[in-house]
């Protein structure tokens, strides 16, 4: 049975994911809102193992968190002593995450960063897809036939946010087209 989907207009909709979490997604986007609206899943060869990797009061840090699936999800199974790191700069993403956080009652426990993961603090270029939002990425391109704008963002490393007196993390779960090499550049301290 499909889950429950609702438009609320101006391209925004939300719908329940088969786990029971409420994701808000634009229409526009042909990429993980779609599965999610049909399907109530994202990524299921995947995501049954994720969430079973994950337990209560743990923390766990996830970039590239898109609409907030797997921030949610991680969210729910931490329980109120776990915390989630929740890192997303593409500045149309943010506000769903935002708001998927906040509709499933899940601040107290997600610390959200609108800010890119990177090897170096400053400033760094994010190219924004039109029509596959999930794909935005730090080199440029990487999908044919999609147009690309460029946008300057926030970045920083894990090294700089994280100072070794969090607790331990469980699982760092990085999804960033290609940038994954950037953020283990800037976490070497972290991953100690």
């Amino acid at each position: 049975m499909p889950p429950d989907t609702i438009y609320l207009g101006d391209h925004r909709a939300i719908t329940r994911t088969k786990y029971g979490i409420k994701i808000f997604f634009d229409t526009r986007d042909l990429s993980v809102g779609i599965p999610l609206a049909l399907d109530g899943d994202w990524e299921p060869w995947l995501s049954p193992f994720l969430l079973s990797v994950v337990r209560p009061a743990e923390t766990v840090v996830d970039v590239g968190a898109n609409i907030g699936f797997y921030t949610t999800h991680f969210a729910a199974r931490v329980g109120p002593t776990g915390r989630i790191h929740s890192f997303e700069c593409n500045p149309t993403l943010v506000p769903m995450l935002r708001d998927s956080i906040d509709i499933n009652n899940l601040a107290d426990r997600v610390t959200l960063y609108d800010t890119a993961l990177s090897d170096k603090e400053g400033e760094v270029s994010f190219f924004q897809p039109a029509k596959h939002q999930g794909s935005g990425n730090l080199r440029g391109g990487g999908l044919e036939n999609e147009t690309f704008t460029e946008v300057k963002v926030r970045s920083t490393t894990l090294d700089a946010v994280f100072t070794g007196s969090e607790p331990p993390v469980r699982l760092l779960h990085t999804d960033v087209e290609s940038a994954e090499p950037l953020v283990i550049a800037g976490g070497h301290g972290f991953i100690e």
